[in-house]
C-alpha cells in the first residue's frame, strides 16, 4: 500500500510566493527522499490545480504537509491523504534516479504553464494570471485545511 498526498492551492494563491517559497519545499521534500519516504512528487499540468505526492507511509505523507512550507506559508488552501493500492510501480533504485538542475527556483511551474498554454498577464517572464478559487477536494479521507 502507498498513500497519495493531494494538494490544492489556496483561493487566493499568489504564484509569486510560491516561487519564493519554492526552494524551502525543495530542501523539505529532499528529506524525504533521503528517508525513501517520498516516491514521487509533482504538480498537476496546470500548477493552480494543485499537486500530488506518494509515499511508502500514511504516517510520512502527513508529516510531509504539516511542515511543509507550502502549507505553513499558506499557498495551500487543503490537503488530504489516502491510501492507494498500486498495481504497478516501479521500484526505487538509486541508479534510476535523475535530479534535474535549473537556474530557475521553480522548473516545474514554468514548464506546466508552457505545456498548458496559460499567458502571463504580465510582460514579466515568470508571472503567472490570477486564479480563480479552487473547487474543494471530493475525498473524505484525513482532509486537513489550513
Amino acid at each position: 500500500m502507498k498513500y497519495v498526498l493531494r494538494y490544492a492551492m489556496a483561493s487566493d494563491v499568489d504564484f509569486a510566493r510560491v516561487r519564493a517559497l519554492f526552494p524551502e519545499h525543495r530542501q523539505h521534500w529532499d528529506v524525504f527522499r533521503a528517508e525513501r519516504t517520498l516516491l514521487a512528487i509533482g504538480p498537476m499540468e496546470d500548477p493552480a490545480e494543485g499537486a500530488l505526492a506518494i509515499f511508502t507511509s500514511r504516517e510520512a505523507a502527513e508529516q510531509f504537509a504539516r511542515s511543509d512550507p507550502f502549507v505553513t506559508g499558506g499557498v495551500v488552501g487543503n490537503w488530504d491523504v489516502t491510501g492507494w493500492q498500486e498495481a504497478i510501480l516501479e521500484p526505487l533504485s538509486d541508479s534510476r534516479v535523475q535530479v534535474v538542475a535549473s537556474t530557475r527556483q521553480a522548473p516545474c511551474l514554468d514548464q506546466s504553464m508552457k505545456a498548458s498554454g496559460k499567458r502571463s498577464t504580465s510582460d514579466t517572464p515568470g508571472e503567472y494570471p490570477e486564479r480563480s478559487k479552487m473547487p474543494a477536494s471530493a475525498s473524505t479521507s484525513s482532509t486537513r485545511r489550513v
